[in-house]
């Protein structure tokens, strides 16, 4: 049998390190799972590296997570580095749109995730127009959109969650700009359609997977969820279901040692989940 130890995520540096310090050598756990926070997700990563504990991960796309080399840690999502990447490709050059501006949050999310967006922009020969930022909790955008406005770009970026998106789209709406829109990963759901109702009309976001497919495995999962939830799994469920499919049966595969779990889960290459085939690279 399996048990999970529920914590809680934080951004406070001291209160996440405790958090993670307890799972590890109070619990003495054999792996964690989580967490959609980079920061708690940052120093979650010390402490394994020290604690030598497999860290899984589904919902965190901070680019530079990967780039601590840090051999402990696994993820099944996309970082923001794909996700900047597929943006510039299918903005500039299949959509062939030049003047594009970047309306993000500003937070570690928005600073870190429109860091490759903004070099393959350049790269491509399209630097970004003009960024604009807000603080989390805003409500009012109106002076970004108005600058942004003035700026005569083709489309925009925006780089945040669902709730400001909606918001977004609307006083776009109310402000007759008609520019093209587009977002990250954590912008677009049902809830965005909810709360932007018609302004939610021709937005695009990058997605890390198809949530159209008709594969059996997928219907089924829907299925399932939808019997005991009452509502359709969203792309951090789904994605987390799998994550953690692989983590249960790497530790079945590997016995109650943290060394062979890890060694079960960067020997994957392929994994075969709810959300499609998957393809796993050495990072």
């Amino acid at each position: 049998p399996f048990k999970l130890m529920p914590h809680n995520d934080s951004a406070i540096w001291g209160a996440s390190s405790n958090e993670v310090v307890k799972m590890v050598y109070d619990e003495n756990v054999w792996a964690i799972f989580g967490s959609i926070s980079s920061d708690t997700t940052h120093i979650a990563l010390r402490v394994t590296l020290k604690a030598e504990t497999p860290i899984v991960n589904s919902a965190s796309t901070d680019p530079t997570l990967p780039e601590t080399i840090i051999p402990w840690y696994f993820t099944d999502i996309q970082d923001d580095r794909v996700q900047g990447y597929t943006l510039a490709r299918h903005i500039y050059t299949e959509l062939g749109l030049k003047r594009v501006a970047i309306l993000r949050v500003n937070d570690r999310y928005g600073r870190f995730g429109v860091i490759k967006f903004r070099d393959a922009s350049r790269r491509l020969g399209h630097p970004v127009a003009i960024e604009q930022k807000f603080m989390p909790g805003d409500t009012d955008f109106r002076r970004q959109l108005g600058v942004i406005q003035d700026s005569r770009v083709d489309a925009i970026v925006i780089w945040t969650d669902i709730g400001p998106a909606a918001a977004i789209l609307q006083q776009m709406q109310k402000l007759g700009m008609k520019q093209r829109v587009f977002g990250s990963h954590r912008t677009i759901g049902d809830e965005l359609v909810r709360l932007a109702g018609p302004a939610a009309e021709g937005f695009e976001a990058v997605y890390p997977y198809d949530p159209t497919q008709r594969n059996q495995k997928w219907l089924d999962f829907n299925n399932r969820c939808n019997a005991r939830y009452h509502e359709k799994p969203d792309h951090f469920a789904s994605l987390a279901y799998d994550a953690m499919q692989i983590l249960l049966l790497s530790i079945c595969r590997a016995g109650l040692n943290r060394g062979r779990i890890r060694d079960a889960l960067t020997g994957l290459e392929n994994y075969e989940g709810v959300t499609g085939e998957m393809v796993f690279d050495p990072n």
